[in-house]
């Protein structure tokens, strides 16, 4: 996929990622993480931490900036919000699914294409939902080895008839494109990379 935005939005990550580089500090909160899984590498726990300051980022800018476009309910907006923080969630799903940085790279790299594709503007009631489907596509795609919806579906906190309906929904709006560029894929690694 060549670079592209969203024209009317600064709603995805590649937006981000093309037009305001900065530096994150990681949170002390993955130590127990990195005790008890020796898998997550220290280098893969920062990648982790910057790729949720900058959905963060993202999702505050929308706020400020389209809050009168973001009242749209959809089967992705979720009326509760969970009591964790995204990058919480994303260390969860790291560390229970057993993932490649890779996998996760690419799940974002999908919420970029939904975004862009659909004009879809990510908030608080929505990106949980998001993450979940996408990193669960990712893993069928990248991952040797992949574990039945029910498990995806405890390790997210769904019901798995929801998240298996919000996979197929979100697979088709993103007109069943999971191959990456490598190169797409690289800036994508590259930028989460160096800005933790």
């Amino acid at each position: 996929m060549e670079k592209s935005f969203i024209s009317l939005y600064s709603t995805n990550v590649s937006d981000n990622i093309w037009n305001s580089p900065k530096n994150t500090d990681i949170n002390e909160n993955f130590k127990y993480y990195k005790e008890n899984n020796g898998n997550i590498s220290e280098e893969n726990l920062k990648i982790i931490s910057s790729i949720a300051s900058n959905l963060e980022e993202i999702i505050n800018d929308n706020y400020i900036n389209y809050n009168n476009l973001i009242s749209k309910k959809d089967n992705f907006c979720s009326i509760y919000l969970p009591c964790i923080s995204i990058e919480n969630y994303l260390k969860r799903i790291f560390y229970y699914c057993k993932i490649n940085i890779s996998t996760l790279i690419l799940a974002i790299v999908y919420i970029d294409y939904f975004c862009e594709i659909n004009g879809y503007i990510l908030t608080l009631n929505n990106i949980y939902r998001i993450i979940m489907v996408s990193i669960v596509l990712s893993i069928k795609f990248n991952e040797d080895i992949f574990y039945g919806i029910s498990f995806y579906a405890k390790v997210g906190s769904f019901n798995p008839e929801l998240l298996n309906s919000l996979e197929f929904e979100f697979y088709i709006k993103i007109n069943f494109k999971l191959l990456v560029n490598e190169s797409y894929y690289e800036k994508y690694f590259n930028y989460f990379s160096r800005n933790y």
